[in-house]
């Protein structure tokens, strides 16, 4: 089974969703992810890494089909 993958991403949290066949599966929040904010580019890239292994953790990463980003 195929698994999707949105990300919200901004100045005050990331959100990351993952679903299969229209359902949610989990929903992952952290920090902020604002490459512009004080944690600068790095440690935006960090917190969006840090939630992304945290939404696919225990699911299958080989069946996850496009993200979509925001």
């Amino acid at each position: 089974m195929s698994f999707y993958m949105g990300v919200d991403g901004g100045a005050s949290k990331t959100e990351v969703v993952l679903a299969q066949d229209g359902q949610i599966l989990k929903v992952v929040r952290g920090g902020p992810s604002n490459p512009q904010g004080p944690m600068g580019l790095e440690g935006a890239m960090d917190q969006l890494a840090q939630c992304l292994r945290d939404a696919i953790q225990g699911y299958d990463a080989t069946h996850l089909r496009p993200a979509v980003l925001g």
